[in-house]
């Protein structure tokens, strides 16, 4: 499964990304980071066994159109979420998802979008037979990194009071091995 977006839709697509590893094997941003050539080569395997979710609203941008457009010339499936049946992305995609995301001041609301991501994001986890386990399986593989104030060595859960941005800040020190 690769996302693609560029713009303000790459931080989209990486969200969406972030939101699919723990339910699906292979999940791939494709957010255009390292540049549209290197989205190109992932691409080039893409096959009918893959699904492309291109991300593109207005002012639409040309990498994510023509990189979304080459991968369903390869028979991949896309899935367009898009803002309505006129976007370019619109054209080729197999399915299409139309968010309403206008602003007075921006180009678009990505709010709007980013809660249409979620609820993919959790249909997918609903749908997936080890989603419990998964989300459980990423949790514990990442707690040395998260700050648990509930802990009574936290100087903030032994006193009841709310933590201070530093103390909120503390975590267990982790054990790592060192080679020599």
């Amino acid at each position: 499964m690769f996302v693609l977006g560029a713009g303000s839709s790459a931080f989209l697509a990486g969200l969406m990304e972030h939101g699919l590893t723990p339910y699906h094997d292979n999940v791939q941003s494709l957010a255009l980071i390292s540049g549209p050539s290197h989205a190109a080569r992932r691409l080039f395997n893409s096959d009918p066994g893959d699904l492309v979710i291109g991300i593109a609203f207005p002012r639409y941008v040309d990498d994510t159109i023509e990189l979304a457009c080459r991968a369903a010339g390869r028979g991949a499936r896309v899935l367009a979420l898009t803002d309505s049946p006129r976007s370019p992305l619109a054209q080729f995609a197999s399915l299409s998802l139309y968010v309403r995301s206008e602003r007075r001041l921006a180009a678009n609301a990505d709010l709007a979008v980013l809660a249409v991501i979620e609820a993919l994001c959790d249909t997918v986890a609903y749908r997936a037979k080890r989603s419990a386990k998964a989300a459980a399986g990423i949790t514990e593989f990442v707690l040395p990194w998260l700050t648990d104030l509930t802990d009574p060595q936290t100087p903030a859960a032994s006193n009841g009071q709310q933590p201070t941005r530093a103390e909120s800040n503390i975590r267990s020190p982790r054990k790592t091995k060192t080679s020599r």
